[in-house]
């Protein structure tokens, strides 16, 4: 057998699919783009990337055509100990494919998530759909502690200035705002299960 038939053999055979290969990294689905947006001043295309369990946040340059990451959420992935976003294997006695099961709560999977403030200098990201949220800073490349937004917030946006973060608080229903700079929410109003909410340049909320 010729070297490059030899060759075409081992690159068509195959590998037998086991629970590893299918949950392990990298995915068998490669790589998935979701939150595609622009960056405020339009230099940037911005998306997050996943791969297995491993996200990030990356941008690609229009000028330069080049793509960076701009946010790997393995530097927050501590803070979210206990949640999942992925099938787990249930071994019982027999490995069979009906054996694999979820454990599935909305509140709790890692389901991470970014947003661009509105002068394009930090990003409000989070690692699950509860939270805990970050600012994270792109000129220093510096990460804040914990902001004091509530669990599973929702409708979370900057103030036009970008001074403050504002978002409904289903637990209590109340519509609050927090300053970037750090601190305690403050209560706005009260806000029933808000569909959603928009913060104007005049700073009324709607």
């Amino acid at each position: 057998m010729s070297k490059t038939a030899s060759n075409r053999a081992k690159s068509t055979r195959r590998k037998e699919l086991t629970l590893d290969l299918i949950y392990g990294k990298p995915g068998l689905n490669g790589k998935i783009v979701s939150q595609v947006q622009w960056s405020p001043d339009g230099k940037l295309l911005t998306y997050l990337c996943g791969e297995g369990n491993h996200d990030q946040i990356r941008a690609y340059d229009v000028a330069t055509k080049k793509t960076r990451v701009l946010f790997d959420f393995e530097k927050i992935l501590d803070s979210s100990a206990g949640k999942h976003r992925q099938w787990f294997w249930n071994a019982g006695e027999e490995n069979l494919p009906w054996k694999i099961t979820t454990r599935f709560d909305a509140a709790s999977t890692l389901t991470p998530s970014f947003q661009w403030s509105p002068a394009g200098q930090q990003l409000l990201l989070a690692s699950a759909a509860d939270g805990p949220y970050y600012l994270f800073n792109l000129a220093t490349e510096t990460l804040s502690s914990p902001l004091g937004i509530n669990q599973a917030a929702t409708a979370l946006q900057f103030s036009p200035d970008g001074q403050w973060g504002g978002f409904s608080s289903p637990s209590d229903s109340q519509l609050k705002k927090i300053a970037v700079a750090g601190g305690t929410a403050v209560v706005l109003c009260k806000a029933t299960n808000p569909f959603g909410a928009s913060w104007g340049a005049d700073n009324t909320i709607v």
